[in-house]
């Protein structure tokens, strides 16, 4: 899905290849499983610079979610966590607002 990637706006890139996707998940649910309801859940994660068999070294961890997803951060072996994303349910008002507004 990256094959338009655009290394000027990454945020774009990622958010129409999720967007695709999931678009195609729907097209094969309802033509091999003739299903109209189902949706579909990922969690992706995307390290920009360099890396080590350990730690990241100075650069940023880019974390994508769609739907029923959740990624969480260990850090300091364990004692400490991050929560890195939220989850996309419509019973949030955030959420809600955003499916309405994209007319779901």
């Amino acid at each position: 899905m990256l094959e338009d990637y655009d290394r000027k706006n990454l945020f774009r890139t990622l958010e129409n290849s999720c967007h695709r996707t999931d678009l195609d998940f729907i097209k094969k649910a309802r033509t091999e499983f003739y299903c109209n309801t189902s949706g579909s859940c990922a969690l992706s994660l995307l390290v920009v610079g360099k890396i080590s068999w350990f730690y990241i070294l100075d650069d940023k961890l880019v974390f994508i979610n769609v739907g029923d997803s959740r990624a969480i951060l260990s850090k300091n072996k364990g004692k400490e966590l991050q929560i890195c994303t939220y989850d996309h349910k419509p019973q949030f008002f955030s959420e809600m607002k955003r499916i309405l507004t994209k007319g779901g």
